[in-house]
């Protein structure tokens, strides 16, 4: 998913999440086709960091509950003090729950069906959870990288049920 619009004008540039800026010198501008918004300060970049980077606490958290509760919390905590904090703050919620969603699925499916098919299931089961382990690094790296670029970020395989 694209991370901006382009405004045919060419006078502005928006997020996925509606968070507008100039172009041009300071404002925003575009890395790799991603909006990057040069005049976001250190504090509030870093900031942003974290709240993706407590995503790799997952990898601890089997459930994924705690990292869910964490982000969100750190979101809601600063979400006003900068368009940037609450676009990255809403997009690591989201994929935390995202996470969380898929993980609980692949249990609820995977207890009867390993007893249904005498235990053939399990492999399956094992490989997708490996995937979503896969998601959340991959996924947990890149948004690190793009944050750390002052650039928005969307996840792969997010569900956006925060908006």
């Amino acid at each position: 998913m694209q991370a901006t619009t382009h405004d045919p004008g060419g006078s502005g540039r928006q997020t996925a999440y509606g968070h507008t800026g100039p172009t041009g010198q300071g404002g925003l501008g575009e890395v790799g086709g991603r909006c990057r918004d040069a005049s976001i300060s250190d504090n509030v970049r870093t900031y942003a960091m974290v709240q993706h980077g407590v995503g790799f606490l997952g990898a601890l958290d089997v459930s994924g509950l705690l990292v869910a509760i964490v982000t969100f919390v750190l979101w809601k905590i600063r979400a006003h003090e900068s368009p940037f904090i609450d676009d990255h703050g809403r997009e690591a919620t989201n994929f935390q729950l995202s996470l969380l969603i898929y993980s609980t699925v692949l249990i609820i499916i995977s207890i009867p069906l390993a007893f249904i098919t005498i235990g053939l299931w399990i492999p399956v089961a094992g490989l997708l959870g490996i995937g979503i382990f896969v998601l959340r690094i991959i996924g947990g790296i890149r948004a690190l990288i793009f944050t750390g670029q002052r650039c928005y970020y969307r996840y792969p395989m997010c569900l956006r049920l925060i908006r």
